[in-house]
């Protein structure tokens, strides 16, 4: 009996029989046909229901198909697309493993494969298969090379698996059969590939495979749509994201409706709510300051008449009052008539802009009147020198136009002394070598006057650090210097009426002195005994009298020595047996010597230093217990450490000496350098205006440090050498009085002072030398002038009445060459070699002793 399932669809056509009849009661023969009869009808039913079979599986897989098409369609992102498409092609083929590869044809020479989704892989399955390049011995590979659909039913019978290590890692993975089908666009294009794969072996339906490929074309479709969404998104994102980093407000006006859409910073630049909906142009324009608002218009009717694009830079009033300023650009579109239809472009927020706008605006203000107006001069100068700009008070300071300075350099009216100094700061400041520098010189007016001035220069800078020109800030100081002057040169009267008051006193006590030593040798002459100790008195004070010449021509900067290289330290040293006699009895002397460098000095120059900077301190003790404390070190000026005004950068050797007594005050430090001055009644010497001319002299600077009752400290700076100084010998004893007499030579003494030229004179008589006097140039002159009058050695003094020293040289030089000259003088060897114009063989400085001088004319005469 056939049964037709309920709901099936009937066969058509159905055999038309209603009754069955019973086999034995019909004949053999018809028996024999109606079982034939009966297994063909069994047959062609069997054909029908396999027929509806497979009508019911294609209608399942088309009822399918429209699932998965409207599930894919309405996925979100290429990665839930993939997964779509993974788990519809497994349930369409029944498989037990799927997964899905995109084609990459930038890697390679053809392009490769990379695995972005499966169903069922290992971990080491799903790595080994990332990428599958042209040459893989598997079913994807064959379909990149063929370009088709790769069936593999058993994939231990595959030809191209066979013999390759791929058919075990298949085995491996559980896998017995496999198909690949590729992703091909509608251009044609190869998207990638879907695969399914089977733990036994296993070959699709024709049905199914024709279902895969309707899925595989649609999922092509749909991945290239999905990438083409994903590009436009991810565009659509950045453009977002470039819009609000530059905040810009981007606008598209319809000129048919006159609305506006925005994004972007759009409605945060008008102080709008983010979700603000479109804007009509008349409320758009409401939000306009009434102040731009017709130009704003104007702008924009004149850019839609003539389609043409504008900017404009507008305000806008918040909604809570507060105004802003914008830039708006705008482009006008047109249809395909050439009518405006359309106009779209960009706002940008410039508030920020316009506020330091205006804020230059006041500086640039603020500074054209100082530069302008202020009462200091002020020019801006190029790198080679030349006036840029300069200002309305340095044309009046120097008597000079604008346009007159504008064609000069700085160095043009600066005074000839000082150019140098101020150009080579110039170029250190503009060579970066310095960051400004401060310098008081001279500038000559038009008209030929000086003008002393305070100059500041400084550098100014583009903002990449470059140098753009030189500012200099000049002050007229004409007046203050004058007044100075004028308080310097009142102090220097007062100074020279203490120095004059002083040296008279001290000259006076030694001119008493030897008066009364004088009337005593008398008198022991009258009484017939020898005045040995009174001559000796008068001898020791007589070099004193020679001492007090001494200092002030070492204040006076006319008294020096031959200079070396000398060890500080050393020479206080050699000095400690002298200073602690010449030190209180109540002053304890500590000292504490450094290795120092060399300094060019004298070993007499420094030792004045040392005795009167201890006597000073010494007397600031006075009576009380103290301490003196010296002390020498090196130390580096600048690079960071501590320096003294007018010193420059280096190494300096350091003498201190401090001491605990009474201190000065701030009147009293100021005028501590002068010369006799003192705190105590009535000034007694020179003192500390020596070591002035002597640090002076050498280059270096003094720093004080006093406070009353606090004791007072003397720095001494003097720039070191890095020459190792000379090892110091003993001090050199007097020379002995001769004890043989001398040979025969005749001497001319020249010396305009009788009585000191009678006592040589007679010196060199009791020591055999035959001696002729001349009181006078004139008279020195004709004695060398007299052939008959044989000359050995000339005794000449530089300063001479009648005829001058330098005549008396020159003729004896050129009438008697082989005589021997020796020049004296009370001022030194230099002084006396400038007054004569002429290098000096030998010298002696006045006041000498009479036995130096016989031991001198014996060596020179040899």
């Amino acid at each position: 009996m056939i049964q037709i399932q309920k709901g099936a669809p009937p066969p058509d056509p159905l055999p038309d029989f209603a009754i069955l009849y019973r086999t034995e009661e019909m004949e053999p023969e018809s028996e024999r046909a109606f079982r034939e009869r009966t297994l063909a009808f069994e047959s062609a039913i069997e054909a029908l229901r396999q027929d509806r079979q497979r009508l019911e599986a294609e209608l399942d897989v088309a009822a399918r198909l429209q699932s998965v098409a409207t599930q894919l369609i309405s996925t979100r992102g290429t990665a839930e697309l993939y997964e779509g498409i993974l788990d519809a092609t497994r349930a369409i083929l029944h498989a037990d493993f799927a997964s899905i590869q995109m084609f990459h044809p930038e890697r390679g020479t053809q392009g490769e494969l990379r695995l972005l989704g499966h169903r069922g892989f290992s971990e080491e399955a799903a790595t080994h298969w990332e990428w599958v390049r042209l040459t893989t011995q598997t079913a994807w590979g064959q379909a990149l090379r063929t370009g088709r659909r790769v069936v593999v039913p058993d994939v231990r019978d595959c030809d191209f698996m066979a013999g390759s290590d791929v058919l075990q890692v298949y085995l491996s993975a559980g896998i017995k059969a496999v198909q690949t089908t590729p992703l091909v666009s509608r251009a044609g294009a190869l998207v990638g590939m879907v695969s399914t794969h089977w733990r036994e072996p296993h070959e699709p339906a024709a049905s199914e495979l024709r279902a895969l490929d309707v899925l595989a074309r649609m999922a092509a479709d749909l991945i290239e749509r999905s990438r083409v969404e994903e590009a436009l998104r991810e565009s659509q994102e950045h453009l977002a994201l470039a819009q609000n980093a530059a905040r810009l407000g981007v606008w598209n006006c319809d000129l048919h409706t006159n609305i506006t859409v925005f994004s972007g910073e759009y409605a945060r630049l008008y102080g709008l709510q983010p979700d603000h909906p479109p804007l009509p142009h008349e409320e758009w324009l409401r939000l306009v300051h009434p102040s731009d608002r017709e130009r704003v218009e104007m702008l924009l009717q004149e850019s839609i008449a003539d389609t043409h694009s504008w900017d404009a830079e507008f305000r806008v009033v918040w909604p809570d009052g507060s105004m802003h300023w914008l830039l708006g650009k705008g482009e006008v579109f047109l249809d395909d008539s050439g009518a405006a239809v359309r106009m779209a472009g960009v706002n940008l927020d410039i508030t920020d802009r316009k506020e330091a706008e205006g804020k230059l605006r006041e500086s640039e203000e603020r500074f054209r009147r100082v530069f302008e107006e202020g009462p200091l001069g002020v020019a801006l100068v190029a790198r080679d020198s030349r006036f840029l700009k300069v200002n309305g008070a340095l044309c009046q300071m120097v008597g000079y136009t604008e346009e007159e300075l504008i064609q000069k350099t700085f160095a043009d009216i600066t005074h000839p002394n000082d150019v140098r100094a101020v150009v080579e700061l110039a170029e250190q400041l503009f060579k970066r070598e310095i960051p400004f520098y401060r310098i008081q010189k001279r500038y000559v007016k038009k008209t030929g006057e000086i003008v002393w001035i305070n100059l500041t220069a400084s550098l100014l800078r583009d903002r990449d650090g470059d140098s753009l020109q030189g500012l200099t800030m000049i002050e007229d100081i004409t007046e203050i210097k004058r007044t100075q002057e004028e308080a310097l040169s009142r102090q220097k009267l007062e100074a020279v009426g203490t120095l004059a008051s002083g040296i008279a006193h001290d000259f006076n006590n030694l001119l008493g002195a030897v008066v009364a030593q004088a009337d005593l040798a008398q008198a022991e002459l009258a009484a017939g005994s020898s005045p040995e100790e009174e001559l000796k008195a008068i001898y020791d004070v007589a070099m004193r009298g020679s001492e007090i010449v001494r200092e002030l021509m070492i204040y006076a900067g006319k008294e020096s020595e031959a200079l070396g290289l000398v060890d500080v330290s050393q020479i206080v040293e050699e000095m400690l047996g002298l200073l602690k006699v010449s030190v209180s009895k109540h002053a304890r002397l500590e000292i504490d010597l450094g290795h120092l460098p060399a300094i060019q000095a004298s070993a007499a120059q420094i030792s004045q230093l040392v005795i009167n900077l201890a006597t000073n301190a010494s007397e600031a003790i006075g009576d009380r217990d103290g301490v003196i404390r010296m002390t020498t070190r090196r130390v580096m000026l600048g690079h960071g450490s501590w320096g003294i005004e007018g010193l420059a950068e280096g190494e300096y050797v350091q003498l201190e000496v401090s001491d605990t007594g009474r201190g000065m005050s701030p009147e009293t430090q100021a005028r501590v350098f002068d010369p006799f001055f003192s705190t105590k009644s009535g000034g007694r010497g020179l003192g500390l205006a020596v070591v002035y001319g002597i640090v002076r002299d050498l280059g270096g600077a003094i720093n004080l440090v006093s406070e009353p009752n606090h004791g007072t400290t003397f720095q001494i700076l003097l720039p070191g050498t890095e020459t190792p100084p000379i090892v110091m010998r003993g001090p050199v004893s007097h020379i002995s009085r001769p004890t043989l007499p001398s040979q025969a030579a005749i001497v001319l003494v020249v010396e305009d002072e009788d009585p000191l030229r009678q006592a040589v004179s007679k010196m060199l008589g009791k020591h055999g030398f035959s001696v002729i006097e001349a009181p006078d140039g004139s008279a020195a002159l004709d004695v060398i002038r007299a052939q008959s009058n044989p000359l050995h050695v000339l005794l000449l003094d530089i300063t001479l009445p009648g005829a001058s020293s330098r005549e008396v040289l020159q003729e004896a030089r050129r009438l008697r060459p082989e005589m021997r000259v020796i020049i004296t003088s009370a001022y030194t060897e230099e002084m006396a070699a400038a007054s004569l114009q002429s290098a000096i063989e030998h010298f002696v400085q006045k006041p000498y002793r009479l036995y130096d001088l016989v031991r001198l004319i014996d060596a020179t005469k040899c």
